[in-house]
């Protein structure tokens, strides 16, 4: 009766640690992905002003040279854009392989201290 005790006792911690793990794993990821999230609507109204600066550029060109001008400007702000959006997506997946990774070591944790029945505290 005692080592039942004992052992529930253990699960019933094991579990609030993994639990509390995986939260702090969450938060974390979450915080990361504000961060980008915030960037990347930032860049979003960049890139709305760059096109429409381009595309007045475009209209007011009366030139050849001075079309060729606002299109090669217009794909250097698309070049840019397309590289915020690539760091986002980066973001995203360095973000998401840590959660996983924290998130496999708090269920190791929790795997081997039942089956031990020790307490790794980790």
């Amino acid at each position: 009766m005692r080592a039942e005790a004992t052992d529930d006792a253990l699960a019933r911690a094991s579990a609030i640690r993994l639990a509390l793990r995986a939260r702090a794993a969450l938060g974390r990821r979450d915080r990361s992905l504000e961060q980008a999230v915030i960037a990347f609507d930032e860049a979003v109204g960049e890139r709305i002003l760059s096109d429409e600066r381009s595309e007045h550029a475009m209209e007011q060109a009366e030139t050849a040279e001075a079309l060729d001008q606002a299109m090669a400007v217009d794909r250097g702000d698309a070049t840019e854009w397309m590289s915020k959006a690539m760091t986002l997506l980066r973001r995203i997946h360095v973000a998401d392989q840590a959660y996983k990774r924290e998130l496999g070591e708090a269920f190791d944790c929790y795997r081997n201290g039942i089956a031990t029945g020790s307490e790794d505290t980790r």
